[in-house]
């Protein structure tokens, strides 16, 4: 039983050393961002996240057919950044967004679009109708 158990503690080991090895980059979004969101059409986009002090930050737009779109950067200070670029008009199209530290992607968004972001919250002002 001590055989047993000391096999799987050294591969638990050696399992937490490998991932911290093949980490590339402490750096990462906040938890708000995922694939297939909505944001502002024709506005600044911004992405949050936390990074080393000093780290270069660049998030790139792509379009459907993978060409570059609009990119923004920002350096990261007091362990975290804010990059921000102009979002395209309102459509139907997606969008992926590349974001990487000191050249490195660290996250990719998929399936992003862009048009209008209404919040609509509680259940009183539901039953009235929207005149515009």
């Amino acid at each position: 039983m001590k055989k047993v158990f000391s096999i799987v503690l050294s591969f638990v080991l050696l399992l937490s050393v490998a991932s911290t090895a093949f980490a590339s980059t402490d750096a990462r979004l906040y938890n708000v961002y995922a694939d297939s969101m909505l944001f502002q059409r024709d506005t600044d986009a911004v992405l949050s996240g936390d990074a080393p002090d000093g780290s270069e930050i660049i998030a790139r737009l792509y379009d459907q057919a993978g060409g570059l779109v609009t990119s923004g950067n920002a350096t990261a200070s007091e362990g975290g950044f804010s990059v921000s670029f102009l979002a395209p008009a309102g459509s139907y199209d997606t969008y992926t967004i590349e974001v990487s530290c000191n050249g490195t992607i660290f996250a990719e968004l998929k399936n992003i679009v862009f048009g209008e972001l209404w919040l609509a919250i509680g259940q009183s002002n539901m039953e009235y109708p929207l005149y515009v």
